[in-house]
C-alpha cells in the first residue's frame, strides 16, 4: 500500500506538471486519511518525514490516531479536534508515545488496573510500608515484567529502607 501511495502521488504530479523537468517538485495539496493504517510502528515513524522529503512542495493534510506519527511532527503542524475546537498541542515532536497518548490523545498508556497498582506502590513507599510495597512489586513484576516504574520504585524503597527518607 505504501508503494502504491508513493507511486500514485508521483504519477499525479507528473500528469499535473507535464512541462516540468522535475515533476516531483510540483505544487499540490495531498489529503491522506489514517496514514498509519496497516503500517508497522517503525514505518509509521518514517512515513510523514519521507513523504515531505520526496514531495517537497506539497502540503500534506493527514489524519492519524498514531502516537508514532505525531511524535515526528512539530506541534504547530498538529491540529487536534476536540469538542468542536481546534488547537495545537504544546509539544509533540520528539515526545515518547506514552506522553503523546496521555497528554495529547487523552488516553492511558497502561491498563487502568496496572496504573492504579503502580500509584498504590508509590503511596506504600511514601507511607514507609516497605514490606507491603515489596509484595506489590513482586506481584506487579510477575504481571508486567521489569519496568522502568518498578525499577524506580525499587530504588525509592531501598533508599527509604536505608535512610528513612
Amino acid at each position: 500500500m505504501l508503494l502504491l501511495l508513493v507511486a500514485d502521488l508521483a504519477r499525479r504530479l507528473i500528469v499535473a506538471n507535464p512541462e516540468n523537468d522535475k515533476p516531483l517538485h510540483g505544487d499540490g495539496v495531498i489529503l491522506i486519511d489514517e496514514i498509519d493504517l496497516h503500517l508497522h510502528p517503525s514505518w509509521q515513524r518514517k512515513i510523514v518525514p519521507n513523504l515531505m522529503k520526496i514531495f517537497k512542495n506539497c502540503q500534506f493534510i493527514i489524519s492519524t490516531h498514531s502516537p508514532q506519527i505525531i511524535s515526528h511532527i512539530q506541534p504547530e503542524s498538529v491540529f487536534i479536534l476536540k469538542d468542536n475546537n481546534i488547537f495545537h498541542p504544546e509539544e509533540s515532536y520528539g515526545k515518547n508515545t506514552d506522553r503523546i497518548l496521555e497528554d495529547i490523545m487523552g488516553t492511558d498508556a497502561r491498563p487502568q488496573e496496572i496504573k492504579q497498582d503502580l500509584h498504590k506502590l508509590f503511596v506504600l513507599i511514601q507511607d514507609k510500608k516497605l514490606q507491603d510495597a515489596e509484595n506489590l512489586m513482586v506481584d506487579l513484576q510477575s504481571r508486567i515484567g521489569m519496568d522502568s516504574e518498578l525499577a524506580k520504585a525499587k530504588v525509592l524503597s531501598k533508599r527509604m529502607e536505608i535512610i528513612g527518607k
